[in-house]
């Protein structure tokens, strides 16, 4: 059967060999995002013009609320199905998976339609500039409807981790991003369509993604294939996504929300520092996802190790993502600050912004690694089962410490670097009580 087959798989050979093998396209699918988001807000603004391009990106905020909460709770599935199939139980296996993906759609349904009824409340609480308003709101609302697939697709996605197998997901955020590519062409250049034109190519490409992994899923073998006339909701499995996937969720969310107080203060900087820091968070979200995805394999590895009760195991697990998701982040960091004027002159030739992005490179960027202590905590304690402890350090150490800083401590000398450093100590902050929380918690399994 699949699930005894790729249990197997996942695990034989080399631990390291294993974690790098899952983590890299992780990462890669992460950097692919972030390289197509690019596309399209170029696309817009060479073709649309600057309201357009406004109207667009006064949505960025929005957007990654709702994204951050279905990413953080597609954690759920990912650590209850990786458990079962570490404890071999095939027909829970099937049940969960089965409740899981009903589950996504009826979840992104709902917050869609919640989203369309406060579309103009958020505008309104933003205050975006009544010039690009209605821009704004139709990109929104267009946006909205793709989120049943986006959920369908980050829960199929965490599906099939649960197995090994995170190269059949990256390949189809590829296609699905050069589709989101064509159609954004098609759309603002041949059809006029501006804004509503990026916003349907958008969910036309997540309506593409989604279906692709459930297509995948149906053609999988062994306890993990969906039959959708099987489709239910356990709503024991359905508890288990929620208490588990749920905080993970509206800590993304809660995290998203501090750095908007971060940025209307980098406001106060002017153009340059705005423009200069936007550049450098380019190269920021890259090393990111690396620390990210090992941490996302994490999950999977330690879920199904404890799963099977092998509580020694889920120790090495936890040491080893944690090493390698400081050590390969680090290493990248390491090569966009040395070089930092050379990747920040392929976006900009104006000496000010490069100026400001080369500061946040060298002080920021260059500690990237950091953030692997902080993540792979949280991911080695969610994975078994603890999930709250984690959301709720993130807060306090990330949420609360970076509204202080801002507060507090960047009086003290208010620069432009002094605001840049309030990330790297967010980092030393939460890694170090995650590191002690998460320790606490491995040290009780098997006792």
């Amino acid at each position: 059967m699949m699930c005894k087959e790729s249990y197997e798989a996942i695990d034989e050979g080399s631990l390291s060999l294993g974690l790098i093998r899952l983590a890299i396209p992780i990462a890669l699918s992460g950097m692919l995002q972030q390289l197509f988001n690019s596309v399209d807000v170029a696309v817009i603004g060479r073709f649309a013009g600057g309201l357009a391009l406004a109207a667009v990106g006064a949505n960025a905020a929005n957007v990654s609320l709702f994204v951050m909460l279905l990413t953080g709770l597609s954690v759920g599935p990912n650590v209850l199905i990786a458990r079962l199939i570490g404890a071999k139980e095939k027909e829970e296996i099937s049940e969960s998976v089965h409740t899981a993906i009903l589950f996504s759609i009826l979840f992104g349904l709902g917050i869609m339609v919640g989203g369309q009824l406060l579309s103009e409340a958020l505008m309104d609480w933003m205050h975006t500039p009544g010039e690009i308003a209605d821009g704004a709101i139709l990109y929104f609302r267009i946006y909205l409807l793709g989120l049943p697939f986006i959920a369908l697709y980050n829960f199929c996605a965490s599906i099939l981790r649960c197995i090994g197998d995170s190269k059949r997901p990256l390949y189809t955020l590829f296609a699905s991003g050069i589709l989101n590519v064509l159609l954004n062409l098609v759309f603002v250049v041949a059809f006029h369509m501006d804004v509503a034109g990026v916003a349907t190519a958008t969910v036309l490409s997540n309506v593409f993604s989604a279906f692709v992994l459930l297509g995948i899923l149906m053609r999988e073998q062994g306890a993990i294939r969906l039959d959708v006339t099987k489709l239910r909701l356990k709503m024991q499995y359905v508890g288990e996504i929620v208490k588990i996937g749920l905080p993970s969720g509206i800590q993304g969310m809660l995290f998203s929300l501090s750095n908007l107080f971060i940025q209307s203060t980098l406001n106060g900087y002017g153009a340059s520092a705005i423009a200069g820091s936007s550049t450098a968070l380019t190269f920021e979200y890259i090393t990111y996802n690396i620390a990210l995805a090992f941490s996302q394999a994490c999950v999977t590895f330690l879920s199904r190790s404890y799963g099977a009760g092998d509580y020694r195991q889920c120790r090495r697990i936890y040491r080893r993502s944690l090493l390698y998701g400081f050590l390969f982040t680090s290493v990248v960091s390491l090569l966009f600050a040395w070089k930092a004027s050379m990747f920040v002159g392929l976006f900009t030739a104006d000496a000010g912004i490069i100026g400001y992005a080369v500061i946040r490179m060298r002080y920021v960027g260059l500690l990237e690694g950091l953030s692997a202590f902080h993540e792979s905590g949280s991911a080695g304690m969610r994975a078994i089962g603890v999930s709250i402890p984690p959301a709720v350090l993130t807060v306090i150490g990330s949420v609360c410490f970076r509204i202080l800083w801002v507060l507090y401590v960047l009086p003290l000398n208010p620069t432009y670097l002094m605001l840049m450093l309030v990330y790297p100590a967010s980092w030393i902050v939460t890694g170090a009580v995650m590191q002690l929380a998460c320790h606490r918690y491995m040290g009780k399994l098997g006792r």
